[in-house]
């Protein structure tokens, strides 16, 4: 998220990066619940390098832009269930105040 950011030194806060992460993480489940979403569970991947003419690997650009749509479909998730929680009357459809 924006704007969100931690210190990552042991010195200042007593935490570790995997607490800094977890805490990361668990702001993200609080503000996903918020709208009723949930954030999914996800096990460890492990990457390996694709070999040259693997048939079973779309292409990268392909990769790349299945990537992008699912990001701009959590947004877009997002931004209507933020929308559809928030109290009515309190929607502000633009970005420049009406002038006094």
């Amino acid at each position: 998220l924006p704007g969100r950011r931690v210190l990552n030194s042991r010195k200042w806060t007593g935490k570790t990066l995997a607490d800094h992460k977890a805490d990361r993480v668990e702001f993200v489940r609080q503000l996903l619940g918020k709208v009723g979403m949930t954030l999914p569970e996800t096990d460890r991947l492990q990457i390996t390098p694709v070999e040259p003419g693997d048939q079973h690997c779309p292409p990268r650009d392909q990769l790349i832009m299945a990537h992008i749509a699912q990001r701009t479909r959590w947004r877009a998730e997002y931004a209507t269930r933020l929308l559809a929680a928030s109290p009515p009357g309190t929607q502000q459809l633009s970005a420049i105040r009406e002038a006094a």
